[in-house]
């Protein structure tokens, strides 16, 4: 009986072993599905992430690149305003030339009037002289009118 005893118990302990073993394995088993399971729902969560993100990232390059062009088109206006603005305007050469044809007409003008405030000067200075010799002689007349009236008294 001891004999039979200790295969009875080497087979209770190889089947408590064997138990043991089948619920650590179902265990194990279930802890590598829940494992896969949160690996799965993470790999899911971040390529719905990544999706997400490259949407956004598309969306930011179209507005950038819709942005560019709308700046490129102001920016090519403004480069033709400022080309029609310079065909434009004189140059510094040909307003040089310019203003200097206007600086000789200026002193040529400002000659002509210098010499006609002088013109005028001199008849000014011929008036007055005239006037003068006018009223010189109206007084000389007068003074010989009033020796004559008063020789014609004495005569008389």
């Amino acid at each position: 009986m001891t004999e039979l005893s200790l295969k009875e118990f080497f087979e209770d302990k190889i089947k408590s072993l064997k138990t043991l073993i089948n619920e650590r394995d179902k265990q194990y088993d279930g802890r590598f599905k829940a494992s896969e399971t949160a690996v799965g729902a993470a790999l899911l969560a971040q390529k719905t992430a990544v999706d997400a993100a490259f949407t956004a990232s598309e969306k930011a390059i179209v507005k950038a690149e819709d942005a560019q062009k709308d700046y490129n088109q102001r920016s090519n206006e403004f480069r033709g305003q400022l080309e029609d603005q310079a065909n434009r305007l004189i140059s510094k050469s040909e307003s040089s030339i310019l203003f200097g044809s206007v600086e000789a007409k200026m002193e040529s003008q400002q000659k002509q009037i210098d010499e006609l405030l002088q013109n005028k000067a001199k008849l000014e200075g011929k008036a007055n002289q005239s006037s003068v010799l006018i009223a010189l002689l109206i007084s000389t007349i007068s003074i010989i009118i009033g020796v004559i009236g008063i020789i014609s008294q004495f005569i008389k």
